[in-house]
């Protein structure tokens, strides 16, 4: 559907925890993540045993937080290893704001938010650090300050039920029938500024009740944490803080965001005080991403920021049912990854999933095609089928062709299941960053 910034989405419960491409912790804690509701309360000990604390908090400033925290023992060669992971999400809070992560009374460690209102914490015995042993009924809880954001309870998740196998029904009628989707994009332009271009992009999307707003704004030459207003249909709806001349806006009825109705013709624009920074007009056309143009004439070198931009190098999907051409109800969720490599000759992909109806039989990346159509497909991520899962990293070649096409954002991934064999859930491939700043990896820079 939407073009993703790094960590774009973010939600527990409906929704599954931001992923950021850095997040490599995320990739132990998720096989163990498919139900978080248990309330078994005997204590959990033995090596192989796994916790979770989901997190939640009020609202900041009209964007509800969201946090996991996981705890897993895992056992080598008869070594019990022990790690604990903490991970928070829309923390409407400042950039580099310290948050103290507290286990029951006791301070375990700090999580530092990054410009897209997340971070983490991991602790774990195999590097010598020091891990608490929680057992179910164990108070987690996040703060800033003397201020709790974050707080919840370890529980043990129930064992998976095996689902039994079942012949797939050749014609199924979908109920309900799903809303219908709106998306509205608004490509965002706006003067140079210290001989430096702005960029964003917004985008909206729309199903019943549900609103979602993104705005992403890149190469701002303007100081570090500088506060930029975002206004729609001429009305206030949040601020942009700058970190690395980058930074995002993100608004989500589903997790208490105020998000106003977007139509055709509605006009957004990003302001530093009284100075226009960047404009809009939201629209139904799908933006398509192009590289940087040559400045006509004797280009002048800017010293902030420095470097040219380098096409971006990574990729990311969210994938869900309803951006399935027709959409899909499901409560699958999934994320998907590509990097391409230095010299643009081959795409390294991993993909993880929970929630399918059914078992998945096939991962597909399919294109091209925008976020309205459907495409063939161009290669086959090879997994381990089941409900939930992580593909193994795999790695294929690619032609410059479809180099320009997964930067002009037509591939996508696809998980087909045996209760829907053309996809269960689907998610357009976008750059983590969209302009990926200035030395190419798609990370370093966000």
């Amino acid at each position: 559907m939407s073009q993703i910034n790094s960590v774009k989405r973010s939600g527990v419960g409906t929704r599954m925890l931001v992923l950021t491409v850095s997040a490599v912790a995320l990739w132990l804690i998720l096989p163990f993540a498919l139900q978080l509701s248990s309330s078994i309360t005997t204590a959990q000990t033995a090596p192989g045993n796994s916790l979770f604390a989901p997190l939640t908090g009020a609202p900041i400033a009209s964007v509800t937080p969201v946090g996991l925290g996981a705890y897993i023992e895992t056992t080598f060669g008869g070594t019990t290893i022990r790690t604990l992971h903490v991970e928070v999400s829309s923390v409407n809070l400042p950039t580099a704001t310290q948050l103290a992560v507290f286990y029951k009374t006791t301070n375990i460690g700090t999580i530092t938010l990054d410009a897209m209102r997340h971070g983490s914490l991991q602790l774990s015995t195999s590097n010598g650090g020091t891990v608490p042993t929680p057992i179910a009924g164990d108070a987690l809880s996040v703060k800033n300050g003397t201020t709790t954001i974050l707080s919840g309870t370890f529980s043990a998740p129930p064992t998976p039920t095996p689902t039994p196998s079942r012949t797939p029904t050749p014609t199924r009628t979908p109920t309900p029938t799903p809303a219908p989707i709106t998306h509205f994009f608004a490509p965002l332009t706006g003067p140079a500024i210290g001989g430096v271009m702005p960029r964003g992009l917004g985008e909206y999307e729309a199903q019943g009740a549900n609103r979602e707003l993104d705005v992403y704004v890149s190469f701002v030459n303007l100081p570090e944490n500088t506060a930029l207003a975002v206004t729609v249909g001429g009305v206030p709806v949040g601020t942009i803080t700058l970190h690395s001349h980058v930074g995002n806006l993100r608004l989500d009825t589903e997790h208490g965001g105020t998000v106003p109705t977007i139509t055709g013709g509605t006009p957004i624009t990003v302001k530093n005080g009284a100075t226009t920074v960047l404009t809009g007009i939201f629209s139904n056309t799908l933006p398509t991403i192009t590289p940087t143009p040559t400045p006509s004439g004797t280009p002048t070198p800017t010293p902030t920021p420095t470097g040219t931009p380098i096409p971006a190098r990574a990729f990311a999907a969210k994938l869900k049912g309803t951006s399935v051409v027709p959409p899909v109800t499901t409560e699958g969720r999934g994320y998907g990854f590509v990097t391409l490599n230095p010299a643009g000759t081959e795409i390294s992909v991993r993909v993880a999933y929970v929630h399918l109806a059914t078992a998945a039989t096939t991962i597909t990346i399919n294109g091209p095609a925008a976020a309205d159509a459907n495409g063939p497909v161009i290669f086959t991520v090879a997994n381990t089928g089941g409900t939930m899962g992580i593909t193994p990293p795999q790695t294929f070649a690619v032609t410059t062709q479809q180099v320009a096409q997964i930067r002009n954002g037509v591939w996508y991934f696809t998980i087909a299941t045996g209760g829907h064999v053309t996809g269960e859930i689907r998610g357009q491939i976008r750059s983590v960053n969209r302009h990926d700043d200035f030395d190419g990896d798609g990370i370093s820079d966000i």
